[in-house]
C-alpha cells in the first residue's frame, strides 16, 4: 500500500472512531516550516596489492573513499491528524503526520573523492565537484503516547511509533575539479582539470528510504493555563535502502543496511480553547541516523571514464555508510472537529 493510501485509510479510521465514541475528538493541524541538514553517502574501500610500477615490486596498501553530501534545506508543508479523549486530553493520544517539500534545495550536492597508495602517495583529495539538486520527499510519521507520571505542572509520557521517509534527488550540472590517474605510474597528475560543458545535464539520480521504529519519553510542562512546552527524546533504530544511478557512467548502485539514531524535539503550544482542543504550536525537531550496509554496483552500459567496455560488470560487497542529520522548524494550527 502506498503512503498516500495508508494516510487516507488511517484518516477514515480516525473519523469512524470519533463518530462512534462521543468522548473522543480528532484534531487536524496543517503545518508549514523549514527543514535543513544533509544526507551523507560514503564508501570507504581498503585493500592491498603488489605495486610493480617501479624498478622492483613492492607491497602496497590502497584506500579509496567517496563521499557525497546531499542537501536537505527546503520548505516543508504537511498535515497532522491526532485523536485524544476530550476529558483529560493529555492522558493518551494517537498521531499521524504527513510532510513533503515545496521547493528544491538551495545548497548544492557535493561529491568528494580521496585515494591513497602507501608506496606512492598519502591519503589525498583528488576530486571535488558540485551539482544542483531537484528533490522530492515524503515523510510519514506515526506516534502514540501514554502518560505514566502526572504532577501538578508536569506530565511525563512514554511514546512509541514509526517513521518512514523517502527522498529522491536528480542532480544537474557538474562544477569543480579532478586530477587524472596515471595508470603506468600508479599516481595522480600534479595539476587538476576543471569540469565544463555539463550545464543542465542530469548526471545522477539518487533515492533513499528510511524505516524507523521509535520509543522514548515526552514531558509536558504547563507554563500557564494556556501555554505548554513539550520536550521529546526517542531512540530510533532504522533500516535503509538506496539507489544511486550514475547516468553519465552507466552505473547503477544499490545498497541496504541498518543502524541506530535518535529523534529529539521541542514544542511550544498555545491552547486557543480547552473546550474545542484547538491550538497554535511552534515545533522544532532534530533527527540523526547512522547506518552501515553493503553495496552492489552494476554497469548497464560502457563507462566512458574507463578504457575497457564495462557493460555487464558487477561488483558487490562494497562497504557502504549512510549518515543523515535533519532539523526542522514548523508552525501548526490545530482545528478540532
Amino acid at each position: 500500500m502506498s503512503v498516500k493510501k495508508t494516510i487516507f485509510a488511517f484518516l477514515i479510521i480516525l473519523c469512524s472512531i470519533t463518530s462512534s465514541h462521543a468522548k473522543l475528538k480528532i484534531t487536524f493541524a496543517p503545518e508549514l516550516g523549514v527543514m535543513g541538514g544533509t544526507t551523507e553517502y560514503e564508501m570507504d574501500i581498503q585493500g592491498s596489492f603488489i605495486d610493480s610500477s617501479g624498478s622492483s615490486p613492492v607491497y602496497a596498501k590502497r584506500r579509496i573513499t567517496s563521499l557525497l553530501e546531499y542537501p536537505l534545506d527546503v520548505t516543508i508543508a504537511g498535515l497532522t491528524a491526532e485523536i485524544r479523549p476530550i476529558e483529560n486530553p493529555n492522558r493518551w493520544s494517537i498521531e499521524l503526520k504527513y510532510l513533503t517539500n515545496l521547493n528544491d534545495p538551495k545548497s548544492k550536492m557535493v561529491d568528494r573523492d580521496w585515494d591513497e597508495i602507501t608506496s606512492k602517495f598519502p591519503y589525498m583529495l583528488w576530486s571535488e565537484t558540485e551539482s544542483e539538486a531537484k528533490m522530492n520527499m515524503t515523510i510519514f510519521d506515526f506516534e502514540t503516547r501514554f502518560r505514566i507520571i502526572q504532577k501538578s505542572r508536569m506530565d511525563i509520557s512514554i511514546i512509541a511509533g514509526g517513521r518512514y521517509q523517502k527522498i529522491e534527488q536528480n542532480l544537474f550540472g557538474i562544477e569543480g575539479w579532478q586530477k587524472s590517474f596515471i595508470d603506468s605510474l600508479n599516481m595522480y597528475s600534479e595539476t587538476a582539470g576543471i569540469f565544463s560543458g555539463y550545464e543542465g545535464v542530469n548526471g545522477l539520480y539518487y533515492k533513499i528510504e528510511y524505516k524507523q521504529f521509535k520509543i522514548g519519553l515526552l514531558s509536558d510542562i504547563y507554563l500557564s493555563e494556556n501555554v505548554t512546552s513539550q520536550l521529546k527524546f526517542a531512540f530510533a533504530p532504522a533500516s535503509f535502502n538506496d539507489v544511486d544511478d550514475h547516468l553519465l557512467r552507466n552505473k547503477l548502485s544499490k545498497s541496504k543496511g541498518d543502524g541506530n539514531g535518535f529523534l529529539a524535539g521541542f514544542n511550544l503550544r498555545y491552547d486557543l480553547s480547552h473546550s474545542t482542543l484547538s491550538y497554535i504550536q511552534l515545533s522544532t525537531s532534530y533527527n540523526y541516523y547512522s547506518g552501515n550496509g553493503a553495496q552492489t554496483q552494476e554497469w548497464y552500459g560502457d563507462d566512458p571514464g574507463s578504457p575497457e567496455d564495462d557493460t555487464g560488470n558487477i561488483s558487490s560487497g562494497i562497504p557502504h555508510t549512510i549518515r543523515s542529520k535533519q532539523f526542522g522548524i514548523g508552525l501548526q494550527i490545530g482545528i478540532t472537529f
